[in-house]
């Protein structure tokens, strides 16, 4: 009996480790403000589903965006006025994208990244433009925006099939070069990567 209840007991010990360790695992994932998906859960996810692209020889998207003027908002409504703007419009995107395979995640500061597994182009510039309006419709206002009375976002957005010589590191860097053009046209928009930002490599949204 002493036996048994030794062996029980250290079942147990190592499921509620197992389980421990799980929940600190998904933690370590997240985001500590916003509660999704943090920069190492990006590139790890971001990884995998280039590699799967690349093997079947299927399309991957990518959409950055940020919050416009977010600084003089900053200034004006202070960080925890930020920190709110920030977590609803983690909020918005996470509900936009959930029962999907793919992922968004802070990218960093007031910017954010999701990546959409699978994704031609149509559905990545639709995603993206959903994104865009779904923040609009949250309504907060902003009173130091030069472009509107409540806060927008830019976007940009890219999708490429693999090819050799191509890494995951292209795709977001063609889709940070859509969304600084995205800064650069006026804001509160959606622009795709075109081919020619990149001559050296094929692809585009």
């Amino acid at each position: 009996m002493a036996t048994v209840r030794e062996i029980t007991d250290r079942k147990l010990t190592e499921r509620k480790l197992q389980e421990a360790l799980a929940a600190l695992q998904k933690l370590s994932d997240l985001d500590g403000l916003t509660g999704i998906a943090n920069r190492r859960k990006l590139d790890r996810f971001l990884g995998n589903a280039w590699l799967t692209a690349a093997e079947e020889g299927t399309p991957i998207s990518v959409i950055l965006f940020d919050v416009d003027y977010f600084k003089p908002y900053n200034d004006t409504c202070g960080h925890q006025g930020g920190d709110e703007i920030l977590k609803n419009i983690a909020l918005a995107a996470a509900g936009l994208l959930q029962n999907t395979p793919h992922l968004i995640a802070r990218y960093g500061g007031e910017e954010f990244a999701a990546v959409l597994a699978g994704a031609k182009q149509a559905e990545a510039l639709a995603i993206a433009e959903r994104l865009r309006r779904s923040v609009e419709t949250l309504n907060m206002p902003h009173a130091t925006s030069p472009i509107a009375d409540h806060v927008t976002v830019s976007l940009g957005c890219a999708t490429v099939i693999p090819q050799p010589g191509m890494t995951d590191k292209h795709l977001i860097d063609w889709a940070d070069k859509a969304l600084y053009r995205a800064k650069a046209e006026g804001r509160n928009r959606t622009v795709c990567h075109l081919p020619q930002d990149a001559p050296d490599k094929q692809g585009g949204c």
